[in-house]
């Protein structure tokens, strides 16, 4: 918050000033309880006053807050005290939901009380207008002071709610980097059985030398897969980085397993098996091709 002297200094608050306001004090005394009446019957234009003053006990505590407040600028006592008073008015706006909007009206309204007040006080036109002067800087720095706190408690909030979505935010980001890892891991352990899948079918062609032409079909799938998973492993890790989702991938790996299966039923003239895979091929092939085409278009 910007500090007494400064406040003072930009409003050209001078000792004339705090005099010509203490001139209003008796006036004040005397009318404390007519302007609690009238200031209560101004905020009911509010409409929604009740969700803020919603009982007899809290009404009265505000009522006499209000007054207490309304005879306070007429003492002369403007020191930090008296600032520290007006910004905890402001922090108690800001937690019970009031917008500064309300608070603007309300010294609207204080602002043509008291210059009512000044019209029926003083009869000569130049106290009257400098009495008026110093009443309307004391309602602008109050009002200053009130904005104030308004803005540094919705800033305070404002840092307070950034620091825990950056949180959450950063809680997920790095619950997404390890199941992107988790699953660059496992695709590498599947590669690895794979590799060791396609290694003891190589042996059995010397140790099953009549059965090599099938042997060699299986290892041809089994390679076609591992290509597609080693595929599916550079992409993965693609993705750690930030790079985005390859579906595409996944339905090679599915086209590579078809393929195999093809190619092992082919042997065993499985004349049904094969049109079922050959038609599941053929649809994941066209979704390949549109996923190919959609991601050159991008």
């Amino acid at each position: 918050m910007t500090e007494l002297k400064d406040i003072k200094s930009h409003y050209r608050w001078t000792s004339i000033d705090e005099a010509n306001v203490a001139m209003l004090a008796p006036y004040a005394t005397k009318t404390a309880r007519n302007f609690g009446d009238k200031f209560y019957e101004f905020i009911q234009s509010f409409g929604d006053v009740g969700r803020f003053l919603d009982n007899d006990d809290v009404i009265r505590e505000h009522r006499e807050k209000v007054i207490g407040w309304y005879i306070s600028l007429f003492t002369g006592k403007y020191d930090e005290d008296y600032m520290r008073m007006l910004f905890k008015i402001g922090l108690t706006h800001v937690k019970i939901g009031l917008e500064p909007h309300y608070v603007s009206a309300s010294i609207a309204f204080v602002r043509e009380y008291i210059n009512e007040t000044i019209s029926n006080a003083f009869h000569d036109r130049v106290t009257r207008d400098a009495v008026r002067g110093s009443v309307s800087k004391l309602l602008d720095m109050n009002l200053d002071v009130i904005n104030a706190s308004f803005r540094e408690e919705e800033l305070r909030q404002y840092f307070a709610s950034s620091k825990i979505q950056k949180n959450i935010i950063g809680g997920i980001a790095r619950f997404a980097f390890m199941l992107d890892t988790t699953l660059v891991f496992i695709l590498a352990f599947i590669a690895v059985v794979a590799v060791g899948f396609v290694l003891g079918e190589i042996t059995n062609i010397f140790l099953e030398p009549y059965g090599a032409n099938k042997l060699i079909v299986k290892i041809l799938g089994d390679l076609l897969i591992l290509w597609s998973v080693s595929e599916l492993i550079q992409e993965g890790i693609k993705h750690t980085k930030g790079n985005k989702f390859a579906v595409k991938s996944f339905v090679a790996v599915g086209l590579a397993a078809c393929i195999r299966e093809i190619l092992i039923a082919s042997l065993g003239h499985q004349t049904d098996t094969i049109l079922v895979l050959t038609a599941t091929t053929l649809s994941l092939g066209a979704v390949y091709f549109l996923l190919s085409k959609s991601q050159t278009n991008t």
